[in-house]
């Protein structure tokens, strides 16, 4: 494995500092929180750098990863945009088209990309999403453990075999991948990734506790970053790395630029359900209910981190948010945006700490009423989002969207399943390209994800008391 290095941009000592207390909190393999003494000991297991998504299997339903943006801003967005193809093209010719980057020129170089975190969520979707998008090209793997570095790795041949063969192509050029971890040799630590100048731009995904300091110091080193969702494990948390971020970005003329990964917002059907609903005007009652069993079986829950999580509402944080940030969708503009909530949640697992359901009634600024409620602890079973308007209604219920104007016919289309992660890093990689981040992906957007959440959470612990929205957009 050669290391291509040119004169190394350095994260400031602050965020390596940072850096280096957080990676000491990751979980042991044996669950035991790690001792003084064994600080820089990697966890032998390839789910230690595992990110925090978790509703692409959750419960074994649906399960999670699919939205976009809406309303005023919603069609100029989505459907003019040319890092889509339209969710309605892609239903009408009933194939799947991989959407990939438009270069501003065809003989423009690809980005050079590390990915930081080698967990189930990098193996099975930003690694094939990386190696699907012809604007990026991966140079390096990092994860805690050179083990798990190297098992990303080995899935390399694999995923670019079929990345070829899905955009038609015969030939398959492998790329030339660096592994780095904590127990490799000198010159191989996740400061060296970052001291890359042929490495413009990172993705990360690690756990929720352990993920802000790293993207500071990406941001500090120059990098581009794309951050797995939630954006921090509480709205002070997220303001500060916001903070940060905006003073870095400043600092270096905008040379750093941060993405939040929520893929929902990149799912076709709820982009499609969203811009019908915003075509029938304001909002008037909305119903979200996704139900579901995280078993101890379960990959994700196999995770010592996510068992006994150290950050608010477990579960309901980790994949609860994507679910926000769907509902989001039907809640664009200053009549439709949340503004106030009562919730009640409850602990029905045991193994599900600190909650597994939280039931709430939101009040949109347009005095419109509407319900989440989401379980990671029953029997049941629904993923279901129903959003009345002054003009029609709309439903998405599994991979089936029911559009019903007013005064019009009921229409109902089927939707392939995908998680939206391919379509996402794509559109990361455009904007690094053009300039411009995509602002689907803006970190004010993760932290209005986190606060639809956080005020629900606050409302149960207090018996339901009235919380209210500050951060909505």
């Amino acid at each position: 494995m050669s290391l291509l290095r040119a004169a190394p941009v350095s994260p400031s000592a602050a965020a390596m500092t940072r850096l280096r207390v957080r990676r000491d909190t990751l979980p042991r393999a044996d669950g035991a929180a790690p001792a003084a003494a064994d600080k820089r000991e990697p966890v032998d297991t390839d789910t230690e750098d595992d990110d925090h998504d978790v509703g692409l299997d959750e419960g074994g339903l649906e399960g999670g990863a699919r939205r976009r943006g809406r309303t005023g801003g919603f069609e100029s967005i989505f459907w003019k945009s040319s890092d889509y193809i339209s969710p309605e093209r892609k239903a009408v010719s009933g194939e799947r088209k991989r959407v990939t980057m438009a270069s501003s020129s065809s003989s423009s170089s690809p980005i050079g990309v590390a990915i930081i975190g080698g967990g189930l969520f990098v193996k099975e979707q930003h690694l094939p999403a990386v190696l699907a998008c012809r604007s990026l090209a991966l140079r390096a793997i990092y994860s805690r453990s050179l083990k798990s570095a190297e098992s990303t790795a080995a899935l390399i041949p694999g995923l670019v075999a079929a990345a070829a063969a899905e955009a038609g192509q015969t030939q398959q050029q492998q790329p030339h991948v660096d592994l780095y971890s904590e127990d490799s040799d000198p010159g191989r630590a996740l400061v060296d990734v970052l001291s890359r100048d042929d490495i413009s731009a990172v993705i990360i995904a690690l756990p929720i506790l352990a993920q802000p300091a790293v993207v500071e110091a990406a941001l500090a080193a120059g990098k581009h970053v794309l951050a797995e969702k939630p954006i921090a494990k509480d709205v002070p948390a997220a303001k500060a790395l916001i903070a940060s971020y905006h003073a870095q970005r400043a600092a270096t003329s905008g040379r750093c630029t941060l993405s939040i990964a929520e893929n929902f917002r990149f799912i076709p059907r709820f982009a499609y359900a969203a811009e019908a609903a915003a075509r029938m005007g304001r909002v008037t009652h909305f119903s979200v209910k996704v139900m579901s069993h995280m078993r101890p079986d379960n990959k994700y829950y196999q995770t010592a981190w996510r068992q006994e999580p150290g950050y608010q509402g477990g579960f309901l944080l980790d994949g609860g948010v994507h679910h926000a940030a769907a509902a989001r969708l039907f809640l664009r503009g200053e009549a439709n945006r949340a503004a106030t909530v009562r919730a009640a949640t409850d602990l029905v697992q045991p193994g599900l700490p600190p909650i597994d359901t939280v039931a709430a009634v939101v009040r949109t600024a347009g005095g419109a009423t509407g319900t989440f409620l989401h379980s990671a602890g029953t029997l049941m079973e629904a993923f279901e989002w129903d959003v009345a308007c002054e003009g029609g209604w709309v439903r998405s219920a599994g991979e089936t969207v029911t559009v019903k104007p007013k005064d019009g016919e009921k229409t109902e289309r089927v939707f392939e399943r995908t998680s939206g992660v391919k379509d996402e890093v794509a559109a990361w990689a455009n904007g690094i390209a053009r300039g411009e981040p995509n602002p689907l992906q803006s970190p004010e957007e993760a932290l209005a994800d986190l606060e639809f959440l956080e005020k629900m959470f606050v409302s149960g612990e207090r018996d339901g008391e009235l919380g209210r929205y500050e951060l909505q957009l």
